[in-house]
């Protein structure tokens, strides 16, 4: 199903079962299937990717799509995913930053790991800014507003667990950590193997 002007204006015959909906959605496929891009050139640069469901404008809109199963949902979610598989991104501008390959993610919240790059496994939940530096790490549990956004450097720890807002906040390549409460582990930037509990602990 395609509608929308330019909208999978690529698709020849072995490109199948793809639903394309909007201004230059899905333009650029030709050899993925079962994909779902609703949107202002939603999947746009996607050419071989499977399974993918974009919603929004841009979403997985900027680099090509070879990865597969991913979701991304919201205005310019997953902007630059490429080789990902198994992503779910959900939130405007959401892992939009930077390219992005790694798996098994889930992101949640608007502007959350906008530097994400190959970091996988990772959660992430949060009003605002939440995981905004995270981009190689693994492994991290991210809840709560600005958690490890201001930093300044990329986070590249990896089995960290943050709870509370501005938790862990200038953490960048700390490891193993467990904070929680309110602006807890503030002041850790590579530490590892620490526990905080409790408002500004």
């Amino acid at each position: 199903l395609v509608a929308g002007g330019g909208a999978g204006a690529a698709i020849d015959s072995d490109t199948c079962f793809n639903v394309l909906l909007g201004c230059n959605a899905g333009m650029s496929l030709n050899a993925g299937d079962d994909n779902v891009f609703i949107g202002k050139c939603a999947g746009c640069k996607s050419t071989s990717g499977n399974y993918n469901i974009a919603f929004g404008k841009l979403a997985m809109g900027s680099c090509d799509v070879t990865g597969e199963n991913n979701i991304a949902i919201g205005c310019q979610a997953a902007l630059k995913l490429t080789s990902g598989n198994h992503n779910a991104f959900i939130g405007n501008n959401v892992a939009a930053n930077a390219a992005t390959t790694g798996s098994y993610n889930f992101i949640f919240g608007k502007n959350a790991a906008v530097s994400l790059t190959s970091g996988s496994c990772n959660i992430v939940l949060g009003g605002y800014n939440t995981g905004q530096c995270l981009s190689t790490g693994a492994a991290n549990i991210l809840m709560g507003d600005r958690v490890a956004s201001n930093g300044g450097e990329d986070f590249t720890g990896c089995c960290n667990v943050i709870l509370g807002a501005r938790s862990g906040c200038k953490l960048t390549s700390g490891s193993c950590n467990v904070f929680a409460g309110a602006s807890s582990g503030r002041c850790t930037t590579t530490g590892s193997y620490n526990a905080a509990l409790g408002f500004e602990s």
